[in-house]
């Protein structure tokens, strides 16, 4: 054990001096050593190396330090009194309230900045007028029919009379109060439906005051008598002789009052029927019969139509409408019709 102590010692201190050799190597400073002079070199003395080394007595082995002593536990220190309580310092009394400072006038709203007038509309260009329309002919109006042939039948057959007797046939004449009538002789089933039937037409007529029948002949103001030829001229006057009808009526300031209207019983009954549509018609004021007509139910020449025709209608029509007065000449009476019929 002591050899490999020594043996341990010597590699240590080896190591150590290669170690300083290489250091100072690196860090420059260890200059190549001189040669050594060459000296005389004498005979090597023979060294003997013991077998065993002598023991290497152990070093001591440093004292272990005291351990140091423990410090003393520390005593406690006492508890310090606890403060006396201060007393409560009373509280302060509050401020009084600082009156609220007066609200400031609102500043006067500025005045609105007045409204840009605004720039004028630019006139529109004016419209194109449009093509004229066609007018639009009046209820009355009849196709084909125009209002210079109105105006021309109506003065042949309402301003003018073929027998006068008194007065100015010339001006308008018409009924203006309801026409009351009553029957006298003997009447066919198919006269009633005829005198019937154009009654009642004509209280459609717009103006028209009105056609009834009465069977008391003091309210009658138009007498009707179904009789022969001969009583015919006892009533009527010989001026109306070879005649299958005549009427006479009376006016006063041009309006008719009152009425009388007979029928030859001798003829066949289509011409009765015929004579009943004509004589009714004469005695609503279109006194005078036509001859520019033929086909009209108050034709001057011998015919027998069995119903008025439109135009018949329309002069009926234009007789009795409002716009119409009694007693207008025929220039009052153009101007109205030129109104109403186009």
């Amino acid at each position: 054990m002591k050899q490999n102590h020594s043996l341990g010692r010597q590699l240590l201190v080896s190591l150590l001096l290669i170690a300083c050799l290489l250091q100072l190597t690196a860090c420059g400073t260890l200059e190549p050593l001189e040669p050594l002079p060459q000296t005389e070199q004498k005979p090597s003395v023979p060294i003997e190396i013991p077998d065993e080394l002598p023991d290497i007595p152990d070093l001591p082995a440093e004292p272990e330090a005291p351990a140091e002593p423990e410090a003393p536990e520390e005593s406690e220190v006492p508890e310090e009194p606890e403060d006396p309580e201060e007393p409560e310092v009373p509280e302060e009394p509050e401020a009084p309230e600082e009156p609220e400072a007066p609200e400031e006038p609102e500043a006067p709203e500025e005045p609105e900045a007045p409204e840009e007038p605004e720039a004028p509309e630019e006139p529109e260009a004016p419209e194109e007028p449009e093509a004229p329309e066609e007018p639009e002919h009046s209820s009355l109006y009849l196709p084909g029919i125009s209002v210079e042939d109105v105006i021309l039948w109506f003065n042949e057959v309402c301003l003018s009379a073929e027998f006068v007797m008194g007065g100015d046939p010339s001006f308008l004449q018409r009924w203006e109060s309801p026409i009351y009538y009553v029957l006298n002789g003997e009447a066919t089933e198919a006269d009633l439906q005829v005198l019937n039937r154009f009654v009642d037409w004509l209280n459609t007529v717009e103006g028209f005051p009105g056609m009834y029948e009465t069977e008391n002949e003091y309210d009658a103001n138009l007498d009707i008598y179904f009789c022969t030829e001969q009583e015919l001229l006892d009533r009527m006057g010989d001026q109306f002789y070879n005649t299958d009808g005549a009427v006479t009526f009376w006016y006063d300031y041009n309006v008719i009052y009152d009425a009388t209207i007979c029928y030859r019983t001798e003829i066949e009954q289509n011409t009765r029927n015929s004579v009943i549509l004509e004589e009714i018609y004469n005695g609503l004021g279109p006194i005078q019969d036509t001859s520019m007509r033929a086909d009209s139910i108050i034709y001057s020449g011998f015919s027998t139509p069995q119903q008025l025709t439109a135009v018949d209608e329309l002069i009926l029509r234009l007789l009795y409408h409002p716009d119409m007065r009694c007693g207008m000449n025929a220039e009052e009476c153009e101007a109205v019709i030129r109104s109403l019929y186009y």
